[in-house]
């Protein structure tokens, strides 16, 4: 019973629904034939053998639109409007068989031209677009001109001499749709407030500036007779300049309606009312173009500004993404570089314990383990310092150090990282050399590539390490190179062009920073590292410092 009850509730919905728009679509063919029938009424000029002439047709133009947009069931609006017009408004001579066949004829003439278009645009009823245009005019032309044909061969027929008259009527119809259909489509446009040439404020404080411009070229071609009527031209022209499409379409219907005005109002015969016509209607064909152009470099234009914006937004992404992964890196890197000293240290600590809560007591041995253990953390704790501080000024701290020092306080700080059978050996050199370096980072650089040699040499136990730092001095550039050669398994050739590339560790619990690290800071003193041999037995990486930066000192 409840179902029931719900489903005929939304069948009755959906059939208020209905009703309420087919009412809405009654009401809106009622006013569309009305204005109809009012714009006939201003346009109407005479009639030709029951045929009505008028030298342009606005009506047909509203109606028309409608067809493009709405759909064949405002061709039946035609039909009405004209039958009505041509019994109730015009007092034409015709017979009522006669005035249903020009309609029917009219009317289907105009619905297939109307659906012609359509096809020829693919739906793209903006209509500013210069082929929309060229489509629309072509084809409320040929529709027209196809009408005039049958209707003056119906009703005048060929033997007669009233050519003029043909030309006429396809004349009228013709502007009628080129003046009155771009702007009817331009106000059914669903998105009205999106006109972007008439929402500029600074351009609507132009608008009475056009208007003025345009009554005053109304002016001077009516004045003192009808003079040249070309004047307009320029007024219209501007107007679609500077307003685009939609300037054009008000343009050339506010001069269409005050030419008519005027030309009633001074009494002009038929053929004054032609000859303004035809050249009337190759300035709107003419004005639209040129309205229709503008708005595709308005379209160009703003689709410019649109992807540059987001151009814009991808590269503020791509910077905010570039910040997180260097805030991961950094995090990656702290934890790669404290991770060793900590090690060692808890190691050390380790052992110490052991030793002192032995049987025998190994003083001596436990107070040099915990001295090197508080030596790793003031080293740990360096790193983080120095981290920090590079955070604030984003340059090296540096500081005067010698290679002998350097190359001592690396043995120092590596021996705590390396098992029994494994021998770090310094080589200081015949040259003791004053570098200007980051001690701290440097340090580091020395720990990094010591610690994956002996790292290397622990995965054979066959091999009896040996690890050798050494410092030579060189001339060419003025450079001290340092280097550390271990005689592990060495490294697979495919990793050699690769070793230095962050998250490409062959260790099964790497992250694949430290070399990349490395080669950070060393290029951060203007040098450079590589892998000077990966060969199983001699594997050694290079890196060099540049001495100049000790000039001046």
């Amino acid at each position: 019973m409840t179902d029931k009850h719900s489903l005929s509730t939304a069948d009755f919905g959906q059939a208020l629904g209905r009703s309420r728009t087919l009412r809405a679509r009654i009401v809106l063919c009622l006013l569309l034939i009305a204005v109809y029938l009012v714009l006939e009424w201003f346009s109407f000029l005479q009639d030709f053998s029951g045929l009505p002439v008028s030298p342009w047709n606005p009506g047909l133009g509203v109606v028309f639109a409608f067809i493009l947009a709405r759909g064949w069931f405002y061709g039946g609006v035609l039909f009405v409007g004209i039958l009505l017009a041509e019994l109730v408004l015009l007092g034409t001579t015709a017979s009522g068989y006669a005035v249903v066949l020009v309609a029917a004829i009219s009317s289907c003439i105009y619905t297939a031209a109307a659906y012609v278009v359509r096809i020829a645009i693919k739906d793209d009823l903006e209509f500013d677009h210069v082929k929309s245009v060229a489509a629309l005019i072509v084809g409320g032309a040929g529709g027209a001109m196809f009408t005039a044909l049958i209707l003056y061969n119906l009703f005048i027929g060929w033997e007669t001499a009233h050519g003029q008259i043909l030309l006429q009527m396809f004349i009228g119809d013709a502007a009628g749709i080129a003046v009155m259909t771009p702007l009817t489509l331009r106000l059914l446009r669903v998105n009205f407030s999106d006109v972007f040439p008439l929402q500029k404020y600074d351009r609507l404080l132009e608008v009475p500036l056009h208007v003025f411009a345009h009554c005053v070229a109304l002016f001077m071609v009516t004045w003192d007779g009808f003079g040249d009527f070309y004047v307009l031209v320029v007024p219209i022209v501007v107007t679609a300049a500077r307003f685009g499409y939609d300037g054009a379409c008000v343009a050339v219907a506010g001069v269409q309606f005050g030419l008519g005005a005027i030309l009633h109002a001074l009494g002009a015969d038929a053929n004054v009312f032609f000859e303004f016509q035809s050249s009337l209607l190759a300035l709107t064909i003419a004005g639209l173009l040129v309205g229709a152009e503008v708005n595709a470099r308005m379209r160009s234009e703003r689709l410019v500004k649109e992807a540059e914006a987001r151009l814009q937004d991808m590269k503020d992404e791509a910077t905010q993404a570039g910040r997180l992964a260097l805030v991961e890196s950094m995090a990656s890197s702290l934890a790669h570089e404290i991770n060793q000293p900590m090690t060692a240290a808890r190691a050390l600590l380790r052992t110490s314990q052991v030793l002192m809560s032995g049987q025998k007591l190994d003083l001596p041995r436990a107070e040099k383990n915990v001295e090197t253990a508080i030596l790793q953390i003031d080293h740990a704790a360096n790193v983080l310092r120095r981290m920090r501080e590079f955070l604030k000024r984003r340059r090296l701290s540096l500081s005067w150090v010698s290679t002998r020092e350097l190359l001592n306080e690396a043995l120092i700080l590596s021996r705590t990282a390396t098992s029994n059978p494994v021998t770090i050996e310094a080589d200081p050199g015949a040259d003791d050399v004053t570098l200007a370096v980051d001690r701290i980072q440097i340090q580091q650089v020395f720990l990094n590539l010591i610690r994956n040699a002996v790292e290397s040499i622990e995965s054979d136990p066959s091999i009896r390490g040996r690890v050798i730092i050494s410092a030579r001095r060189d001339s060419t550039p003025e450079r001290v190179e340092f280097s550390v050669l271990d005689n592990g398994p060495g490294i697979d050739p495919e990793r050699h062009k690769h070793v230095f590339e962050p998250m490409r560790s062959s260790k099964d619990e790497g992250l694949g920073l430290g070399l990349a690290i490395c080669l950070t800071i060393i290029e951060a003193h203007g040098g450079k590292i590589w892998l000077h041999s990966g060969q199983a037995g001699s594997t050694e990486f290079r890196f060099w410092i540049p001495v100049d930066r000790t000039e001046g000192r």
